[in-house]
């Protein structure tokens, strides 16, 4: 079974990165974290997608 969380305009700091989840996707499938996020760097935002 595939549960899936979204979370919508909510801002975190994490060390020196500025990082807005904008559209966060949590997905538990097989004991998989899959997070979609945008990062603030110097060239603007980026879309970041980490899986641990």
């Amino acid at each position: 079974e595939m549960g899936i969380y979204e979370i919508s305009n909510s801002t975190y700091y994490l060390k020196k990165w500025k990082i807005r989840h904008l559209d966060v996707k949590i997905t538990f499938q097989n004991h998989i974290f899959e997070e979609e996020i945008f990062v603030k760097v110097l060239d603007g935002w980026r879309n970041e997608s980490t899986k641990i």
